[in-house]
């Protein structure tokens, strides 16, 4: 079982939980390149090259995000092969990233937050 700290530092990342949504709607396992893709297709960033975006983003999905994922049973990764699949988290770990894509998809995100 996870704890709940461990959750919340593994989805503190923005990047990270982008590429658990698209790992989700996955089937199977796909490259790490195309999980990159994906991610910076979310946080695209004007001032960025395109392609200098997606090689920064998969060296630190091999080296930082998958990694720490794995730990959490997340994702199962192959760094050989450099290939990703979403894995089997804990029930705990699935409600909290719901929530927070959820929360990720919604028009407040864009700016201030009404209370």
């Amino acid at each position: 079982m996870n704890t709940v700290d461990e959750i919340l530092s593994l989805l503190a990342s923005e990047q990270r939980r982008n590429a658990l949504y698209y790992l989700r709607q996955c089937d199977g396992p796909v490259p790490v390149a195309d999980v990159a893709a994906a991610v910076a297709d979310e946080i695209a960033d004007r001032d960025t090259e395109e392609r200098e975006l997606h090689e920064r983003l998969r060296v630190e999905l091999r080296h930082v995000h998958l990694p720490k994922a794995t730990q959490l049973d997340c994702v199962r990764y192959d760094p050989g092969l450099e290939m990703v699949e979403f894995g089997t988290p804990s029930q705990l770990l699935t409600d909290v990233l719901d929530t927070l894509e959820a929360l990720d998809q919604s028009p407040a995100q864009s700016g201030t937050v009404t209370q």
